[in-house]
């Protein structure tokens, strides 16, 4: 059980290897989609729809609501259960709410040491 400090956040989590990563982004960006290709290469499901985080030991650890853990939503078809891990160390975190419009942002390029 997480502790009274965690925060519920509107994202998914897996983890490869205990590694967690957060997916993050508005309603319909994919969170879920992203999760479940994750998991059919071989990462398991933290939490879908929503997360909990707190801090332990100066990582950052997510945790999935009871009620809601083993399940994912899969756009289309309805919810399906996994084989859900109980926490991961979130090490990375993707926001899907962003989109890049450029290809190879300016910025890349110029701090790039690899030129075109």
């Amino acid at each position: 059980m997480p502790p009274a400090a965690a925060e519920t956040l509107h994202a998914s989590c897996v983890a490869l290897d205990g590694r967690g990563l957060l997916i993050l982004g508005p309603s319909g960006s994919g969170k879920s989609a992203l999760a479940l290709q994750l998991m059919a290469h071989g990462a398991r499901l933290v939490a879908d729809d929503r997360c909990l985080l707190h801090a332990r030991d100066g990582k950052l650890v997510a945790t999935c609501p009871p009620r809601l853990s083993g399940l994912i939503e899969a756009r289309g078809i309805g919810i399906l259960r996994a084989d859900p891990l109980a926490e991961a160390e979130v090490v990375l975190a993707v926001d899907l709410g962003h989109s890049e419009p450029d290809r190879l942002p300016a910025t890349n390029l110029r701090t790039s040491r690899y030129r075109a």
